[in-house]
């Protein structure tokens, strides 16, 4: 299920970043395997140091993409604010040029 949210939530991430994570959770997913399975203790020992390095290429990533995401949380509200000064304005406009022109005899526009 994990892998499937992933594929749809792209909001800041590059796709090779994507194809690279959900190659690091496949990968993850494939090597699990039982401490007690009978492998040898050198086997296991291989295992865990690749399961840590690629946690911690995950991490970085999650890293990356969570200082993204604070990019995006204090830019939201920003553009939201920008977004109701410009409706003001349109608005303010909008009652302006709708009100009629009113000249006193003799002037010039």
């Amino acid at each position: 299920m994990g892998v499937d949210i992933l594929k749809d939530f792209t909001a800041g991430i590059a796709k090779e970043e994507t194809e690279d994570l959900l190659k690091l959770i496949s990968a993850f997913k494939t090597e699990q395997s039982d401490p007690q399975s009978g492998l040898p203790p050198e086997r296991l020992q291989e295992l865990m140091t690749t399961l840590d390095r690629r946690l911690m290429q995950i991490a970085k990533r999650l890293k990356r993409l969570d200082t993204k995401m604070k990019f995006l949380q204090e830019i939201i509200p920003l553009l939201f604010e920008k977004s109701v000064i410009m409706n003001d304005h349109i608005n303010a406009i909008e009652e302006v040029t709708k009100k009629p022109i009113k000249l006193k005899p003799g002037s010039r526009i």
